[in-house]
C-alpha cells in the first residue's frame, strides 16, 4: 500500500510540483495514515535530481505540516466545553494531559520530530489543555523544521546515488 501511495505521490510531484507535497503533509498532520516521512524522503530525492525546487519544496512542506498541526490544536482549543469535559474525563486523554503537565511543550517537539504518527492526539490535547497557541507554535515549528530537515535532507543526500 505505501509503495502505491508513494508512486502516486511521485507522479503528482512530477506533474504539479511542490504544492502537492505541502498538501500531502497537511493531510498527514491531520492524522490520515499516510507515509508522511517517506514522502519527504521521496521529495528530497526529486529535488536532488532537479525535478523540484529545493527551497520552495522545503517551505511548502514546512507550511503544510505546520498548518495541519495548528488545525489540530485549534480543534481542541475551540471545542465546546461539553466536548472538552468529555475528553478530559477519559483515561487516555487524562494520560495525555498528565504528560503535558509534566513535559509540556518539549513533548510537542519530540512527537513532531520522531513520532509523527501520533501528533494529532497530542495537538488536540495541547488545545484542550489551554496551552497558549504561541508556545505551541514555537515548539511545533521547531519539531516540524527538524522533521523536514531530517527526512527531506536524507532524500536529498540519497538522491545523488540514483
Amino acid at each position: 500500500m505505501n509503495t502505491e501511495v508513494l508512486e502516486i505521490l511521485r507522479e503528482a510531484l512530477l506533474a504539479y510540483g511542490a504544492p502537492v507535497l505541502g498538501a500531502f503533509v497537511f493531510i498527514v498532520a491531520l492524522g490520515v495514515p499516510l507515509p508522511g516521512s517517506m514522502s519527504l524522503v521521496a521529495a528530497g530525492v526529486l529535488a536532488r535530481q532537479g525535478h523540484l525546487a529545493l527551497v520552495g519544496t522545503v517551505i511548502l512542506a514546512l507550511l503544510g505540516a505546520g498548518l495541519g498541526d495548528s488545525l489540530g490544536f485549534a480543534i481542541g482549543y475551540f471545542a465546546s466545553e461539553n466536548r472538552r469535559q468529555l475528553w478530559r474525563s477519559r483515561p487516555r486523554w487524562q494520560r495525555a494531559a498528565d504528560l503535558f503537565c509534566r513535559y509540556g511543550v518539549w513533548l510537542i517537539l519530540l512527537l513532531r520530530t520522531v513520532f509523527t504518527s501520533v501528533t494529532l492526539p497530542f495537538n488536540l490535547a495541547a488545545g484542550i489543555s489551554g496551552l497558549p497557541y504561541r508556545r505551541f507554535l514555537v515548539f511545533n515549528l521547531m519539531g516540524v523544521a527538524l522533521w523536514v530537515a531530517c527526512y527531506f535532507g536524507l532524500g536529498y543526500v540519497l538522491g545523488a546515488s540514483f
